[in-house]
């Protein structure tokens, strides 16, 4: 009887030990920014607060966790953009290391029990981006109750990107006209009778306006040449030089003629 009775007493001190060391504790760090739209240039802030606090007599007194964002769309954070509230020292490392990120909060004022808020961060989105959405998460949340680690998981917000509009980053490009003049040559054929054509060559004009190029197109015009000192109309030669060749064999005919006449009749004579 007195061994069940020693066994019993062992059962219950394990029992009580078991519940003790698994009793409900924990605590939430909540996490708000100061907008959900983002254009290029904004500043945002994100506010870090402690909640839900259920970590024994003593309260809470520290708080760790890593801040991780794409550095495609924010500047860099550095210690400066972090400000501490209500007595909380945060510190944050901005070094180029595997610790880059990483924050961790105390209070030397006593434990918190209550909710507050403890920090802040700034966050400046950059002037050229190209991304329309992003994110900003607090992991590997933490904290303990003086003997363990209690954890918190991880906490993320979503942003939506507005990005300038074309006529924002580019300007409005005007569009450009232009003129354009062209010569053009005649050729004359056949006889008395001749053509002519003018081909004009147009030049294209452009103007280019901000951001943008405009262009334009410009008609050509056509300069016509006389061709006619060209043409082989004969109607337009002189002929009276044509004309005394013929009289001038005419006459020689003629006195050709008269002589063979006149030698013949003085011939038949002398007979």
């Amino acid at each position: 009887m007195k061994k069940l009775t020693i066994s019993i007493l062992i059962m219950i001190l394990m029992v009580m030990a078991i519940c003790t060391n698994v009793q409900a504790v924990g605590f939430n760090l909540q996490v708000a920014a100061s907008k959900q739209t983002l254009k290029p240039g904004d500043e945002i802030t994100i506010t870090l607060k402690i909640a839900n606090i259920d970590l024994g007599e003593n309260g809470m007194n520290t708080v760790e966790g890593v801040l991780e964002y794409d550095k495609n769309v924010f500047e860099k954070v550095k210690q400066s953009d972090i400000s501490s509230l209500n007595n909380w020292a945060v510190t944050y490392n901005d070094e180029n290391t595997d610790l880059e990120g990483k924050f961790l909060g105390m209070i030397l004022s006593g434990g918190v029990k209550e909710d507050q808020n403890i920090a802040t961060i700034k966050l400046k989105v950059k002037d050229s981006i190209t991304a329309t959405s992003t994110k900003v998460t607090i992991k590997n949340i933490a904290t303990n109750d003086g003997t363990n680690l209690v954890e918190d998981g991880n906490k993320v917000l979503n942003f939506t990107i507005e990005n300038k509009t074309a006529t924002e980053n580019n300007g409005a490009g005007a569009n450009g006209t232009g003129t354009g003049t062209g010569t053009g040559t005649g050729t004359g054929n056949g006889a008395g009778t001749g053509t002519d054509t003018g081909n004009g060559a147009g030049a294209n004009g452009s103007s280019n306006g901000t951001g943008t190029n405009g262009s334009g197109t410009g008609a050509g015009t056509t300069q016509k040449i006389d061709t006619n000192k060209n043409k082989t109309n004969t109607s337009n030669k002189k002929l009276p030089q044509t004309g005394t060749a013929e009289v001038y064999m005419t006459l020689g005919l003629i006195i050709v003629i008269s002589v063979g006449v006149i030698s013949y009749i003085k011939y038949k004579n002398m007979k």
